[in-house]
This record gives structure tokens, C-alpha cells and sequence, in this order.
């Protein structure tokens, strides 16, 4: 049997759909599938926690896929091109947005993170019906919902509904296996990954959910300790106001309730041995009827957290139902409820525990020991107010509470004079109670706030109104510190005017905001400025026209992929540090900053001198990095703009003149470093001539085939044609592919002209070998590797195909497959080698007369160990070895290596570029097995090709 479950959120609305697939894993694994979908996201939350909790296949949300992954779950695959979307929405009259309400799910807080939304008041809820239902009655202003929930929606509630905002995550939803699954069931997991079409989780995503997680969980405790300190805040009034103990236990328990969105909450007290239900609010849905509690620890009933929290006087937590030990008894009660935490707080009267407060809530995990010391503060302030009500002392209840909290309390007189301070005042500013009294409370200014500020609260108090603000103090030893506070202007019975401040500390809230706002505009790898940062920077820089010279550098790390590949993540992860760290250390007088995964960018102010630039690029990069395996050494291109007080560019035209000189210098090798000209823009007229022609190409069916045929070098008999595409305009102009290919290969065309170009191809083998000669010739024809290399997904353009790349070669004829070869340069294969292994043994196993050739051998600086584990048939050595071997020694060397390599490996070599008789007579003699190039002919229109194959010309030696 194997045991399949889903996100709550995907089963919600969409059952039908997750059944079909349960059933497609019942016919592919052939076996009975256990499929019941959650209750509620609390519910999943509670159970995957569970130690012993492994369904076989998971389709989970990130949160929940990073815990699967710690159990050892392997990575299955993603659905195409969905990604996690959110709406914020409201009632259609609704303008002004004050409170929001979310799920208790990491997603939820990603959103917040991501729009500013934590800054207004959050309210956690457990379903999106919940959040929904709040809304149309106006209990929440807005809320984030899933958009697969809100399509689904009934028409008539959608109508009363407004999407103010879409918001979407590059993160998704994943299909996860258990280790054991996974290992006992691989073949059939691929078939599963291939009928639904998945996509491919890279460790690159994988890092990136960790970062979500990381800034989610920031935000979560962020929240969550603002929700209970305001609710805090308001218990605190309630201690000090409350008259009788029924006002107080009903205060507070409603607002728990109400504040926190708990399930329920129940008071009870000592009744002989066991403990008697006194107070209840909220929807306990019965479970407080009959409840049986013991304060003793030989009895079963006393063995739960309010048992143990009334023995030992100490705030108990459940923070699972599912595995909580002390819950056994209860559990099955619970869980019936959708009950998975509590939370017991024994409070006191008068030194002896007097009651239990016991709380509920249908989220697991929502009380845990990060927020004991607010709990702890509630229980404190609890037990103060029974002892006032008891001794109705108001004064000395007053000023005990005061001391014994963690509340900021001042009281001035009427000249502003400090006539009395709580002890956590003391704690928090270093100052004793005789170095404050009698001071003006100037002595905790810091110097952070304007005139406008105190201005406005005096006229304030003294209209007899309160006044709140966050005031920014500093302590004795010069720390800052942020509290939170309300100035209370107090008239007494006697006319006296007394100022009470009560506040609380929001430091850490502010380090935690801060926190927040950091990783919104600096890179958490490198901790250097991101390119939001970069843009705000340069763009200032732009407007103020203060500098007569700026320079931009742009820097793009040579073949990272091929490093992470080759030492790992970690490593170039150090790699990229301490490119960041040399950079800074060069550029100290510049604005350093990473703008994507490999590519790193400056700003450097008032340039005097141009070639500085260079020297400072290659002082940081030209030399060996250290890592944890030892020294590494990098390539890399740069480009060079500058930027004069004269100059009336945008910041978008600036940085664009970077990328376009960053591309050129890429395609002259590694380690070149470009600066702009002038001359660049021109590169913006050929794209744009470009695009122009392929459009108009695919619209007249302008696309034609040259074929440069290739000789055995033995005796020069005619082997087979190598196809180049051309555009031949309707006024019979001539298009070679160095106009148009760059922007074809990356445009959303790609993948619709490979279809055309492997049906052309077919068509052009069968005419081609329909000749009575009886000898079979073969056909080259080159592949993007955005095509190729995509597969098996096809995202190479908007246009994505129905069909793969193995499909649409399967689906040529046999005879059309067998003199058919597949070209790819050599510098993309390495992109992405195990990839490129899969591929290429896909096609051998559809059918192993398909050739495979590397093109451009010996250009893509790699080591050349992965021939050994690649399935290719030829190698094309590179025509710039080939011009130049004559005179090169260096050159002659690496071609005859090649040959030797090729032979080595049982693979055959085409020489391109042999132009004249030297190099001709040169690669016969190494032993190469084919020559290609204009000293037997050029690339030819098709009926000329189609002649050459006619007449069997063997071309004579000259």
C-alpha cells in the first residue's frame, strides 16, 4: 500500500484532480494507494512533525518540503512553470487596510516579507474559509489567500470580493519520496516524473527555499511576539483596572481570545483533589463538559500539563497534541476539536496557586518556549491583580505591579520631574533609582529626535490627551533602545497634574524589522548590496550630477556552474566570497555590489584615470582564491562604461551599455575586460534588424538550407553534409546565420524552428540518400542548447512545444534517424554535463545509429575526462587550431592530441577550416577522418549539393 498526501490547500478545491493522479500512481507502481486528504493545514503542520510520519510520496508546500527533506526524503520533481501565487484581497468598498489576516503558513509570511504587509496588524488564522468568512463580515480589512483558493470560490462571494494585489513566489509546490520508496521504486519514479510531465527541483531552488525559510521564520516570531505583546499590553491595562475577579477572568480570557484568535479558553480551580471548570470563552465545542482534572500526579487525570503546571507552579506547554506524552489522555477528545497546542498558566493569590488558565488553539507549535517569558509576564501581572482585588489596595498593588513587570513606567510631575520608575526601567537603561529621581527624563535622551517631536507631545499632555510614539532612548553606557510608550496626563482629586508613561521595550522588534529590510537590499551570501541597492545607488548618483566621471564595472564569473559542478556548492559559495571580499579591498572608494548569481558590479565616483580600472580588476580576480579544498583559480569578463557630468543617459540606458559591452567581451574568451563605445549601439540596431528578419522569415517561409559537405581523408570520396541555415529574402538577399542566429537561438522562436529544422532535415536525408549510388550520407545538423538542453522540458520559449525533443526525433522514419547527425558546441554541453549525459544517452537509446558530434572541440576550456562518460560519435576539431597549425607549433601540438584523444576513445574527428593544401596534406597525416572547408568547396544551395552527390566527385589532390 502506498501512502500519498497533498497539501491541504491543493485538495481543497481540487479533489477531483489529486484522486486521477492517486490513480495514476495505483497504475504505475501497481499498487493499492492510501490517499486522505488533511483537514486543515494544523493538521499537516501536527503530523509532519511526527518523527515516525513518512508517507511514501509527498506533493508538498516549501515550508513542509524543507522538514521532509531533513527526514531524507528525495527531491521528485515540480510541476511546469507553476509557481506559489497569493492574492491580497477584500470587500469592494473596503479603502483603507489596518488589520490583515493570513494562514499560520511560512508561504503567508514570505508574502508579508515581500510587500511590506508585516508592518500593519496581522491576524493568524487557520484556513483560508476562515479568513474568507472574516471578510464578509467585516472582522479583518484584508487577506492573503492562495489564487488556486480564490478561482475556486462561488461566484456569488467572489462578487462581494476585490484582488487588490497578486503576489507571487519563485518558489512552488514539490512531489517528494520517501528514502526507502525511492530506493525500492526508482524505475517506476521516473515513469511517474515523465507522465506528469515534472520539472526538475535544482539544489539552486533548494538553497533558495532555505532562504525563505530563514526570512519566513523571522517574520513568523516577528508577528507573533507583536500579536502577544499587544495583547500583553492590553492585559496589563486590565490588571490595573479590573474591580472583581469575574470582570478580570472574563476580560482576559475574551481578550485571548479575541486578540490572539485561540480556540478556547477555560479557568479552573481547586476543587479537593481535582480541578473545577470556573470560566470558559470561545468554542470548546463541548470538551470542558465533564472534564476531569486531577492536581495529582499517582492519578491518570493528573498526569496532563494542567495537572503538572498547578503542582509545580510553572507555565506548561503542549505544543503537539499528536506527540505530546502528558496529552494521552485527552488526545483522542482533542483531536476530534482540530485541538493541536495548549498552553496551562497557573496563577497565584496571595503566595498559594489559585487558579490554571488553560488555552487552546487549532495551530501546533503556536506556543513554544521563544514566548515563555511573555506568557511568564501574564502570569506575573495576573497574580498582582488577584492580590489587588483581594486587598483592594490600589496603591500598593499599583507600584508592585509596576516593579515586578517588564513595563516601562515613569511618573513625572507637573515640571517634569521623575518622582518614580519601575525596576525594569532600571534593568533596561543601567541607572539606579537615585540617579533617576529628581531628573528631568532628558536624561534618557539620545539625540535621534527633532524639536517637532517634543513640541507636539507637550501641547498634547497638556490639552490633557495622551501622546504615543516609539522614543528612541540610550542608557547609561550609550546603548539605544526603543520603547514603545503612551504618556497618560493624570489629574488627581486634589488638581495636581501628574504625567504617567507606560511602555515596553521594542528593541528587538526594531533589530528584527531591521533584519528584515537588510535582506531586502543586500545579498545574504556575500552581505554586499543587491541590485535594488545598486539602482538606487547609481541612480542617485546620476541625478546629482555631482561628479564629473563615474565608471561602472560589470563582472560576470566565468563558467560558475562549471565550479559549483566540479567542487561543489560550499565551495563556490566561498568562491564567491572572497571575490566579494577582493573586490571590496580594491574598489575601497567605490560602491561594490552583487547583482546576480555570478555577476558582481561597481560604481566608482570622480575617475581620474581609465586604465586604474583595469589594474583594480585584475589585482582582485587574477589571483588564486583560498577555499576549504584548497586554491582555486577563476576566469572572468568585465566590462568598462563611463558616465560624464555632460552625459543626459538614464541609469536603465547606463547599466544597458554595460550588459551589451559584458556580452561582447564574453564572446572574445575568458579574461577579457572591454570598455564601452560609442560604436556598441549598433549592436541595438543589428537585434532589432535581427528580430525583424526572423519574424518575417517565419511568416514567408524564408528559412533555407546551405550544406558544406565534408571527404574522407583518404580519398576524398564525399562523406556527408554538415546543414547551415540561411534567410533568403524575398528580393533574393542573402541572410548568413552571424545576422540573425544570436537572436533566434535566444528568442521565444527556438524551439518552433528546431521543429522546422528537424522536419526539414528529414525531408532533406531522404532525397538525398534516394540516389542510386547505394551509399548512405549523412546529414549534420547544429541544436540550440536552449532547445536541446531543456529537455525534457521545453521552456526555451513562450511557445513551448506538446512535444519533446526524444519525442520528435522518434517520430522520424528509422532510415531518416540512421543518417542523421546532432551537432552541439562543445561550450554548452559542459553548461551542464550530467544533463548533457542524459540526453545524449536518451537518443542512443532510442536509436544507436543517431550520431552525436561536439562541435568546436577544444574551445570550451574543460577537462576532457568527460568524453569518457559522454555518448558521442564525432568530434569537430575547432577551424581557429586548424588556420593556424601550420605556423603554430602550440596549435599543431593540440590538433595531433585531438586526433590521438578521438582515436583513443574509438571516435571519429572532422577537420573544420582546412583552406589550403598545407593543412590538407597536415591532417591527412595526423590521421584525421574527415576535412571540411573552402579548399573543396563553400557551403552550397541545395540543388548544387544535390549535383555533388549525383556526379560521386572524389576530389583529386592538387
Amino acid at each position: 500500500m502506498i501512502s500519498f498526501k497533498v497539501c491541504p490547500h491543493n485538495t481543497k478545491g481540487e479533489l477531483k484532480k489529486w484522486i486521477e493522479i492517486s490513480d495514476k500512481i495505483k497504475q504505475i507502481f501497481n499498487q493499492e494507494v492510501d490517499f486522505k486528504p488533511y483537514k486543515s493545514f494544523c493538521e499537516e503542520e501536527a503530523l509532519i512533525s511526527v518523527d515516525d510520519f513518512k508517507p511514501d510520496i509527498y506533493y508538498a508546500s516549501f515550508g513542509v518540503a524543507l522538514v521532509l527533506l531533513r527526514k531524507g526524503y528525495k527531491p521528485i520533481g515540480k510541476f511546469k512553470d507553476i509557481h506559489d501565487k497569493f492574492l491580497l484581497i477584500s470587500l469592494k468598498d473596503q479603502k483603507d487596510f489596518q488589520n490583515i489576516a493570513i494562514v499560520d503558513k511560512l508561504g503567508s509570511y514570505c508574502v508579508l516579507n515581500k510587500t511590506d504587509l508585516y508592518t500593519k496588524e496581522i491576524a493568524l488564522y487557520g484556513s483560508f474559509d476562515e479568513i474568507v468568512s472574516s471578510l464578509i463580515d467585516r472582522k479583518i480589512d484584508a487577506g492573503v489567500v492562495f489564487k488556486e483558493y480564490y478561482d475556486k470560490l462561488d461566484l456569488e462571494i467572489k462578487s462581494k470580493l476585490e484582488v487588490v494585489d497578486e503576489i507571487s513566489l519563485d518558489i512552488s509546490h514539490y512531489f517528494l519520496a520517501s528514502e526507502e520508496f525511492y530506493e525500492k521504486n526508482f524505475n517506476n519514479i521516473a515513469t511517474f516524473i515523465q507522465e506528469l510531465d515534472l520539472q526538475e527541483i535544482s539544489q539552486d531552488e533548494i538553497n533558495k527555499l532555505k532562504e525563505y525559510h530563514k526570512f519566513g521564520k523571522i517574520v513568523r516570531n516577528l508577528i507573533i511576539q507583536r500579536i502577544l505583546m499587544e495583547s500583553l499590553k492590553d492585559i496589563n491595562h486590565l490588571t490595573m483596572s479590573a474591580e472583581t475577579e469575574d470582570e478580570l477572568f472574563q476580560r482576559i480570557c475574551k481578550n485571548l481570545i479575541e486578540k490572539n484568535h485561540f480556540k478556547f479558553v477555560w479557568i479552573g480551580k481547586r476543587d479537593g483533589d481535582f480541578i473545577k471548570p470556573i470560566y470558559k470563552y470561545g468554542k470548546d465545542d463541548g470538551y470542558v463538559d465533564n472534564l476531569v482534572v486531577s492536581i495529582r500526579e499517582d492519578l491518570p487525570e493528573g498526569r496532563g500539563t494542567i495537572g503538572k503546571a498547578y503542582r509545580e507552579n510553572r507555565i506548561v506547554i503542549n505544543e503537539n497534541t499528536l506527540t505530546s506524552k502528558c496529552m494521552a489522555l485527552w488526545r483522542d477528545r482533542l483531536l476530534e476539536r482540530n485541538i493541536y497546542s495548549s498552553l496551562t498558566i497557573p496563577v497565584e493569590k496571595n503566595g498559594e496557586i489559585y487558579a490554571v488558565i488553560n488555552i487552546y488553539s487549532t495551530k501546533p507549535f503556536i506556543f513554544n518556549k521563544d514566548y515563555l517569558t511573555l506568557f511568564e509576564e501574564i502570569k506575573q501581572n495576573i497574580s498582582f491583580a488577584l492580590d489587588k482585588i483581594e486587598k483592594d489596595k490600589e496603591k500598593v498593588l499599583l507600584r508592585k505591579t509596576a516593579d515586578n513587570s517588564k513595563m516601562w513606567i515613569v511618573i513625572t510631575n507637573s515640571n517634569g520631574m521623575i518622582e518614580y520608575v519601575s525596576q525594569h526601567v532600571m534593568d533596561l537603561t543601567g541607572y539606579t533609582k537615585e540617579e533617576i529621581i529628581g531628573k528631568n527624563p532628558r536624561i534618557f535622551k539620545s539625540g535621534v529626535h527633532d524639536v517637532k517631536l517634543y513640541k507636539e507631545l507637550w501641547e498634547t499632555i497638556l490639552s490633557c490627551e495622551p501622546f504615543s510614539s516609539v522614543f528612541v532612548n540610550k542608557t547609561k553606557d550609550g546603548r539605544l533602545i526603543y520603547i514603545d510608550q503612551t504618556i497618560y496626563p493624570i489629574k488627581l482629586k486634589d488638581g495636581t497634574l501628574k504625567f504617567v508613561s507606560v511602555g515596553r521595550d521594542a528593541t528587538q522588534e526594531k533589530v528584527l524589522s531591521d533584519e528584515i529590510e537588510k535582506y531586502k537590499y543586500y545579498d545574504s551570501l556575500t552581505e554586499l548590496p543587491n541590485f535594488i541597492s545598486f539602482k538606487i545607488q547609481a541612480s542617485e548618483m546620476i541625478k546629482s550630477k555631482t561628479f564629473k566621471k563615474i565608471g561602472l564595472v560589470l563582472i560576470d564569473i566565468y563558467n560558475m556552474s562549471v565550479i559549483n559542478a566540479s567542487y561543489g556548492l560550499e565551495t563556490g559559495n566561498e568562491i564567491l566570497k572572497e571575490v566579494a571580499k577582493n573586490l571590496k579591498r580594491e574598489f575601497s572608494d567605490g560602491y561594490v555590489a552583487r547583482i546576480g548569481t555570478d555577476e558582481f558590479v561597481i560604481l566608482i565616483p570622480d575617475i581620474k584615470y581609465e586604465s586604474v580600472l583595469i589594474n583594480k580588476i585584475r589585482n582582485a580576480l587574477d589571483r588564486d582564491l583560498e577555499t576549504s579544498k584548497g586554491k582555486v583559480h577563476i576566469s572572468y569578463n568585465a566590462s568598462i562604461v563611463l558616465y560624464d557630468e555632460n552625459n543626459n543617459q538614464t541609469f536603465e540606458e547606463f547599466y544597458n551599455n554595460a550588459v551589451i559591452t559584458l556580452n561582447t567581451a564574453k564572446k572574445e574568451g575568458e579574461n577579457v575586460i572591454k570598455f564601452y563605445e560609442s560604436q556598441l549601439n549598433k549592436k541595438l540596431e543589428e537585434y532589432l534588424t535581427a528580430e525583424k528578419i526572423v519574424k518575417k522569415a517565419f511568416e514567408k517561409k524564408l528559412f533555407k538550407f546551405y550544406f558544406q559537405p565534408y571527404f574522407n581523408s583518404e580519398d576524398f570520396s564525399l562523406v556527408g553534409f554538415e546543414s547551415l541555415v540561411r534567410i533568403i529574402d524575398e528580393d533574393g538577399t542573402v541572410y548568413p546565420p552571424v545576422k540573425f542566429i544570436d537572436y533566434l537561438e535566444n528568442s521565444k522562436y527556438i524551439t518552433k524552428f528546431e521543429e522546422w529544422a528537424l522536419e526539414e532535415i528529414s525531408q532533406k536525408i531522404k532525397r538525398f540518400n534516394s540516389l542510386n549510388d547505394k551509399k548512405n550520407r549523412t546529414i549534420a545538423l547544429n541544436f540550440s542548447p536552449r532547445g536541446l538542453l531543456k529537455y525534457p522540458l521545453d521552456l526555451s520559449s513562450n511557445e513551448v512545444s506538446d512535444k519533446s525533443f526524444i519525442e520528435r526525433l522518434k517520430s522520424l522514419p528509422v532510415k531518416v534517424q540512421n543518417n542523421l547527425v546532432i551537432e552541439i558546441t562543445e561550450r554548452n554541453v559542459i553548461r551542464d554535463i550530467e544533463k548533457s549525459k542524459k540526453i545524449f544517452r536518451d537518443i542512443k537509446d532510442l536509436n544507436p545509429n543517431i550520431k552525436i558530434a561536439i562541435d568546436d572541440f577544444g574551445t570550451g576550456y574543460s577537462s576532457l575526462t568527460y568524453l569518457r562518460d559522454l555518448a558521442i560519435d564525432i568530434i569537430k576539431i575547432d577551424m581557429s587550431f586548424v588556420r593556424n597549425m601550420a605556423k603554430s607549433k602550440r596549435d599543431l601540438s593540440l590538433v595531433k592530441f585531438i586526433i590521438e584523444l578521438a582515436e583513443n576513445f574509438g571516435l571519429k574527428t572532422i577537420a573544420e577550416g582546412a583552406e589550403t593544401e598545407e593543412q590538407v596534406k597536415l591532417l591527412s597525416l595526423l590521421g584525421t577522418d574527415y576535412l571540411q572547408g573552402f579548399y573543396f568547396t563553400r557551403p552550397m544551395p541545395e540543388e548544387e549539393a544535390i549535383r555533388l552527390v549525383m556526379e560521386n566527385i572524389q576530389v583529386k589532390k592538387k
